[in-house]
C-alpha cells in the first residue's frame, strides 16, 4: 500500500484517522483487498459501539431508487441516514451506471459529508477521471480526504497454490483484518436489489 503523507497504517489499523479527520479513499484494480479492508474497518469501529454503515454504491442506488417508489418520507429517511452516520463506508464508487440521477445523489451525499467533515472511508477501482469531477475533487482534498493506492494482483485470480503461498509468506501485522474478515458486523442497509426484483 502506499499511503500518502500524514497518513499510515497504523492510522487504519486503530481507526485514529475518524478523529483526526483523515477520511481514507482507496483505489486499486479489482480484486486487491479495498473491499476487505474497507469492511475490516467497518468492523473494528463498530466494535467501538459507533454506529457504521456499510454499502455498495450500486446496490445503495438501487435502495435509493426503490425508497423513492416507496414514498418521500422513506427517500428522504434513508438519505438522512447516509448523511448523518457516524461512519458511512461506500464500496465501489464509480461502478454504479453513471445516470444523471445517481451522480446527482453519489454527490449530495458526499458533499454533505464534506462539509461537515464526517467520517467516510470509500474504495474505488474507478481510474479518477471517469468519477465525477465534483465528487472526485471532495474525496480528494488532502485536508480531508486521503488517497491510498493498494499495490497487488487480483487475489481471485491466483491459483489456490499461489494464495497458499501468499498467505504463508506474508504475515498479517493487521490485527483488524485477523479478526474481522468481512461485513458482517456492521449495519448493511443495501442488499443486492437483484436478488430482490
Amino acid at each position: 500500500m502506499r499511503f500518502p503523507p500524514g497518513l499510515s497504517r497504523a492510522d487504519l489499523e486503530d481507526c485514529s484517522f475518524i478523529s483526526e479527520k483523515k477520511n481514507p479513499v482507496l483505489f486499486s484494480p479489482v480484486g486487491t483487498g479495498k473491499t476487505h479492508l474497507a469492511a475490516a474497518i467497518a468492523n473494528e469501529v463498530s466494535q467501538q459501539e459507533t454506529p457504521v454503515l456499510f454499502a455498495i454504491v450500486p446496490d445503495l442506488l438501487d435502495h435509493l431508487r426503490k425508497a423513492i417508489r416507496e414514498g418521500e418520507t422513506t427517500y428522504h429517511e434513508r438519505m438522512e441516514l447516509l448523511r448523518d452516520v457516524s461512519l458511512l463506508v461506500l464500496d465501489d464508487l464509480g461502478a454504479e451506471q453513471s445516470t444523471p440521477w445517481a451522480q446527482e445523489t453519489l454527490y449530495q451525499i458526499i458533499n454533505y459529508r464534506y462539509i461537515w467533515r464526517l467520517p467516510t472511508v470509500l474504495t474505488s477501482n474507478c481510474e479518477p477521471g471517469r468519477l465525477d469531477p465534483r465528487i472526485f475533487s471532495r474525496i480528494c482534498d488532502i485536508s480531508l480526504g486521503q488517497r491510498i493506492i493498494l499495490d497487488a494482483v487480483d487475489y481471485r485470480c491466483l491459483s489456490l497454490q499461489q494464495r497458499e503461498l501468499l498467505a504463508s509468506s506474508h504475515e498479517p501485522s493487521n490485527a483488524t483484518l485477523r479478526r474481522y474478515p468481512d461485513a458482517t458486523n456492521a449495519q448493511r442497509i443495501v442488499y443486492s436489489s437483484r436478488r430482490q426484483h
